[in-house]
């Protein structure tokens, strides 16, 4: 009777640690829908990875900390983590208070959540269903705005045209989105056509999503992603006037996303005047570089360590407030500039807030980043090749990345193109 019990205690508790596993892959899994619902959402899914997997450890009695903190993706992020940890302790947290900063320890726990399970499931499958499933879910929630005036929360349409709330985020998500599905479409040798097809399908509505955001950093980000992507891929695999004409087309096609933006909403004004007009001169762009020399002031003053990312908001009003005035800034500009949340700026970002440290930690997370795009470029893995383009051009003047939606959306790219690479390919030539 006594080993009935044992056996059956037994079977239980191994069955635990495969429910989490599996709780795991799907709250990993929804979080582009959560992106594209809202905070709540996306912050509800990344805590629940954590959560789960901290569970699976305890039932399956395992410590896998020792073994994740040498994965190459993992130990950098670590780093840059322990910089923003560094930066806070010396400047103090500023009005949003310690925690602020010390819960950006979610966004590694989810990309350790995710790499440790995937070496007991297919967590690479689910995450591009994940992907898939957010441009699904952002374009039915697009077009019923559009067509009743509000989504399925009952959010207004003025949410999904503008470059706030969901239009922000949707914008980001869906040039990376729609890159790598397109970009896995044209160049993945190994994958079925059907397989493909739909790839190609949930690209266009990605696609499009980007477009009728009239964001234009993210559109830029998007087609230089994709030009990229070309000429890497197509020095070995094509000739080299394909690649010219290839990447003029994306060019071409970029050029007319980035007018397209304002014509229609110069359409969408014609008949609603309290409609904005969206302009395509470089005003923003003189505006940002205002900005930019008060967050380089920011640095110059705290090079090793930075302001702080809880404090960056504080200091810039500070520093602004010297800087600016011995600036020749013409009056419409003027308004606005002394309260910003980030840099507009990644790199300046980055370095006004952590120093030198924090720039050096990020820039080893990033170096293995792209090391692990380019040793794999297998199968739907093709796909990842954009993603330093887009990155790279969606950080010059556009998001933060210390946002809570752009880490969670920024972790969850880490954490695929992380799965699906064994420990040795790490150390092997890359394959095209």
């Amino acid at each position: 009777m006594s080993e009935d019990i044992q056996t059956a205690a037994a079977a239980v508790h191994q069955k635990w640690p495969e429910r989490l596993d599996a709780a795991c892959l799907v709250s990993g899994a929804l979080v582009p829908l959560g992106i594209v619902t809202g905070n709540i959402a996306f912050e509800a899914m990344v805590a629940l990875t954590g959560l789960f997997w901290i569970a699976r450890s305890v039932t399956a009695r395992e410590n896998p900390v020792s073994r994740m903190a040498g994965h190459p993706l993992v130990l950098p992020w670590l780093l840059w983590l322990g910089a923003i940890f560094i930066s806070l302790g010396i400047n103090g947290p500023g009005h949003k208070g310690y925690m602020h900063d010390i819960a950006l320890i979610r966004y590694p726990l989810f990309l350790i959540a995710v790499l440790d399970v995937s070496g007991r499931r297919p967590v690479a499958k689910y995450l591009i269903y994940g992907l898939g499933a957010g441009v699904i879910w952002g374009a039915l929630n697009t077009l019923l705005a559009y067509a009743l005036g509000f989504d399925f929360l009952g959010r207004d349409l003025v949410r999904y045209s503008l470059k706030l709330k969901e239009a922000s985020r949707i914008s980001a998500f869906s040039a990376y989105a729609s890159t790598f599905f397109l970009s896995w479409t044209v160049f993945d040798r190994e994958t079925g056509s059907k397989t493909r097809k739909i790839a190609a399908i949930v690209g266009c509505a990605a696609l499009l999503l980007l477009l009728q955001t009239h964001i234009r950093t993210s559109i830029l980000a998007a087609g230089f992603g994709m030009m990229f992507a070309m000429a890497y891929i197509g020095r070995k695999r094509f000739t080299p006037s394909s690649v010219f004409w290839g990447v003029s087309l994306v060019l071409f096609v970029t050029i007319c996303f980035f007018f397209a933006g304002s014509f229609f909403s110069y359409l969408a004004h014609m008949q609603d005047p309290g409609h904005p007009v969206l302009s395509t001169n470089l005003s923003s762009l003189r505006i940002r570089s205002y900005i930019w020399q008060v967050t380089l002031a920011m640095w110059l003053e705290n090079p090793v360590f930075g302001v702080g990312i809880s404090s960056f908001q504080d200091v810039y009003r500070e520093t602004a407030s010297m800087v600016l005035s011995g600036l020749n800034i013409p009056e419409g500009m003027a308004a606005g500039m002394t309260e910003q949340t980030h840099a507009h700026n990644l790199f300046l970002m980055l370095a006004a807030g952590t120093g030198i440290l924090g720039v050096a930690a990020f820039a080893f997370l990033f170096v293995n980043i792209i090391r692990g795009v380019l040793k794999n470029t297998a199968g739907h893995r093709v796909g990842f090749v954009v993603w330093p383009g887009v990155f790279f051009l969606i950080g010059l003047t556009g998001f933060n990345i210390y946002h809570s939606w752009y880490q969670a959306l920024f972790a969850y790219l880490v954490a695929m193109i992380g799965c699906g690479l064994e420990s040795g390919e790490w150390k092997r030539r890359p394959r095209v």
